[in-house]
């Protein structure tokens, strides 16, 4: 991505280390489209034969610095969808300093409406190019509006690429307000509507809901003051989870069409389960990996574990309410074993054949 007429202000930073085997700090100030310091402005730096050798973001005060062990060759600066690249000649110059004020791009704005109407508040997408690859990411704000400047052209938006992964064609290679909205391909989504409910049956406001199927995320949200969310999916979505920092409630589905769902931390929520997983002579296996499963068949491959045994092979963990199983395996499976979870509290012993 080029600043087109951006005078090249871009300097390296080498202070007083000139070989590779010695080191070489890159180090700056980044300035924004209004000439102010900007921060989260990413900083690539390469050698002389274009590998990367590093990445860092600006900080609040649009400042960074790069320490590495080789000649630096060039430094690339990305401010959204905007790219300048500088060499560095003979091993660099005193500073970098970049403003991208004066820019040329041009401007895609718009906004994001989910498929009833409402505006998608903090959903990502991401700008791609013709191999389909990211240009750029963006975030709608509370209104479900953006803007993004870019310059080089926009072959599509990818709309919530972890989830909905809608596709609105361009390509966009000028100013252009977009409307994204999924009221048009409504048939293809379906809703999951309800409540979030702490243990005493009081709404969670601003907890963030997460539609997952495989261990995978197919879609989010977040619920309202009010503790209400909406979750619009067009993937089934196998088990919805709710978080706030950690998880704390875990509902399993599946459902594929639109439903009254709430989360409640009193049905839904966790519980502690305490143990031991031994091998076939009663020895304590370290490190086994345990996993909360339906049935007694291994959970899919992509599935997180929800913790490990210690050196001794205890553990003490906080499992879904209505888990069926525990799942525990070591050493790529040589030692594995299911056990039913446990009634009233009670310790259990997960024993090896092997």
């Amino acid at each position: 991505m080029h600043l087109g007429s951006l005078i090249p202000a871009v300097l390296a930073a080498l202070f007083g280390l000139t070989g590779a085997a010695r080191g070489q700090v890159v180090a700056g100030e980044v300035r924004g489209f209004d000439d102010r310091l900007a921060a989260g402005v990413v900083v690539r730096v390469f050698d002389d034969d274009s590998n990367r050798l590093g990445e860092v973001l600006t900080d609040q005060q649009g400042r960074f610095e790069w320490l590495g062990d080789r000649a630096v060759g060039a430094i690339e600066i990305q401010h959204e969808g905007v790219v300048v690249v500088q060499s560095i000649a003979n091993g660099g110059e005193p500073a970098v300093r970049a403003s991208f004020a004066g820019a040329k791009y041009f401007t895609l704005r718009g906004h994001v409406v989910d498929p009833a109407g409402a505006p998608a508040a903090g959903i990502d997408f991401i700008c791609r190019n013709t191999f389909g690859r990211a240009i750029t990411t963006v975030t709608t704000d509370a209104r479900g509006a953006f803007l993004v400047r870019c310059d080089r052209p926009v072959a599509d938006l990818l709309v919530d690429p972890l989830g909905w992964a809608h596709v609105e064609e361009g390509p966009f290679a000028q100013d252009r307000g977009i409307a994204v909205d999924l009221r048009l391909v409504r048939d293809r989504y379906f809703a999951l509507r309800g409540n979030v409910l702490d243990e005493a049956g009081a709404p969670v406001p601003l907890a963030r809901v997460e539609g997952v199927d495989q261990g995978r995320r197919v879609a989010g949200t977040q619920s309202d003051r009010d503790g209400h969310f909406v979750l619009w999916a067009n993937r089934e979505v196998g088990e919805l989870v709710a978080t706030q920092g950690a998880p704390f409630v875990r509902r399993k589905g599946p459902w594929q069409s639109d439903a009254a769902v709430d989360l409640d931390v009193r049905v839904h929520g966790y519980v502690l389960v305490t143990g031991r997983v031994v091998d076939a002579r009663g020895r304590g296996l370290g490190q086994a990996m345990l996993f909360a499963v339906d049935q007694q068949t291994p959970p899919a491959a992509k599935a997180q574990p929800i913790g490990s045994t210690d050196g001794s092979g205890n553990f003490r963990l906080l499992v879904p309410r209505g888990t069926a199983f525990l799942w525990a395996h070591r050493d790529g499976g040589e030692h594995q074993v299911f056990a039913p979870m446990p009634k009233n509290g009670e310790p259990i012993e997960m024993r090896s054949d092997h």
